[in-house]
């Protein structure tokens, strides 16, 4: 079973026993996750899910019964995903030994490309927000998780940082992180609601010098020693 077809609680769907009912399920979710990072959700409809999958829309419905269900727990999978990303990411035995400055601009760095990869969902999400519609939730289970693992991180230098409370100074490094990718998304898949101006005065995500900005933010916030060679 791929990592997409995990169980998910906070969506209820049609359960996926057999092993052919697991293929499709899985083979709508990548359809689905494509047709929306490259179209948008607005313009994806379920017979073209299901064209993309080499499923029926009959197969569709059974399985979710609408788009929006659909659409909520596709998000809850990639929540899953980054959740156990960051986890992986942040976890202190893997840094021991790299200097702080390094490791920093590495997770930020990581961090950065996989907002890169998932930025079509997440900005869908987060449009259907701007509606009323409450699809925000998933976004602070994957920012409190990252708060806690950045916190542990933190801690494990606190000879060298001296930080105060570093649960706090995680919990604020986490926001300026995911404050600063989501409003270059917003701005690339603006869809012509952005003006020129404001399009060109932002970073895209996908440049070297996004992260490179961030990552440097970032330290000077925490403290942490930097030296003017390792950035260039």
């Amino acid at each position: 079973m791929s990592s997409l077809t995990k169980s998910v609680n906070v969506v209820e769907i049609a359960p996926a026993v057999q092993e052919r009912s697991r293929d499709k399920l899985d083979r709508l979710l990548r359809a689905g996750l494509t047709l929306i990072e490259q179209n948008g959700y607005d313009r994806v409809r379920i017979s073209d899910i299901a064209k993309k999958a080499g499923c029926s829309v009959g197969t569709f419905y059974e399985r979710f019964g609408d788009k929006e269900t659909f659409f909520n727990f596709l998000l809850a999978t990639r929540v899953e995903e980054g959740v156990a990303g960051i986890e992986e990411l942040l976890a202190v035995d893997q840094w021991e030994g790299v200097q702080t400055e390094r490791a920093v601009s590495k997770i930020v760095e990581t961090m950065t490309q996989w907002f890169d990869q998932r930025k079509g969902i997440y900005c869908a999400a987060l449009n259907k927000n701007s509606k009323g519609e409450a699809n925000y939730r998933p976004f602070g289970q994957v920012s409190k998780a990252t708060s806690l693992a950045f916190a542990r991180f933190l801690r494990a230098r606190s000879e060298e940082l001296s930080l105060p409370d570093p649960d706090a100074s995680a919990a604020f490094a986490v926001h300026m992180i995911n404050g600063s990718l989501v409003l270059s998304a917003l701005t690339e898949s603006s869809d012509g609601l952005a003006s020129p101006e404001e399009i060109d005065a932002t970073l895209p995500i996908n440049d070297p010098e996004f992260s490179k900005q961030l990552s440097k933010a970032v330290c000077a916030y925490l403290g942490v020693p930097t030296s003017p060679e390792a950035w260039g």
